[in-house]
């Protein structure tokens, strides 16, 4: 029987009328009836909670509920902190075709932080007007600001695509940065 409503089966929700049951301390109190293990936890001042209904004869282990439930959402909480902090943020750099050289330098310079910081880049070219017929440009300028900032990132080549008038390369960081 799965739980598919993702509620904890304690006390008198549990919906076996025998099981196994393990006192808080590892005491194993062997198969019971609900009524007599629902009836015993709760004179040792415990509640009976369903740890593995999935098994060929389901378990039930005694905890005191409030604290269970407490330390669960803690975990949660945990595990919301660690997957937070493990995703890779996307940073973006517009650039032109006709780009000044200063002006690259300095973008590249603001990618290279976000890429040593453990950042995605999407850098993004647009193309306006007529610049459109020339692409080898526009190709040209991204080549261009590779070459600035290779040395901490690799392109992600299964990303960089024309999407509209913007023509969008992925740069990841290399792995020794984001150790550091």
């Amino acid at each position: 029987m799965i739980n598919k409503k993702n509620e904890d089966l304690w006390n008198n929700n549990i919906p076996f009328n025998e099981f196994l049951v393990i006192g808080n301390d590892g005491t194993n109190y062997g198969l019971m009836k609900k009524y007599d293990a629902v009836n015993k936890a709760q004179q040792l001042g415990f509640d009976l909670l369903c740890i593995s209904p999935n098994a060929k004869v389901p378990v039930c282990k005694m905890f005191i509920y409030d604290r269970y439930r407490f330390e669960q959402k803690q975990k949660e909480k945990e595990t919301k902190k660690a997957q937070k902090a493990n995703v890779m943020k996307e940073k973006e750099i517009r650039l032109t075709v006709n780009i000044g050289e200063n002006d690259l330098e300095i973008k590249a310079k603001r990618a290279r932080e976000f890429l040593l910081n453990g950042d995605k880049v999407k850098v993004s070219l647009k193309y306006k007007g007529r610049e459109n017929q020339y692409r080898e440009f526009g190709l040209n300028t991204i080549m261009n600001f590779y070459q600035k900032v290779e040395d901490v990132c690799n392109f992600d080549r299964n990303l960089d695509k024309m999407e509209g008038n913007f023509y969008n390369v992925y740069l990841i960081p290399k792995k020794n940065n984001q150790e550091n």
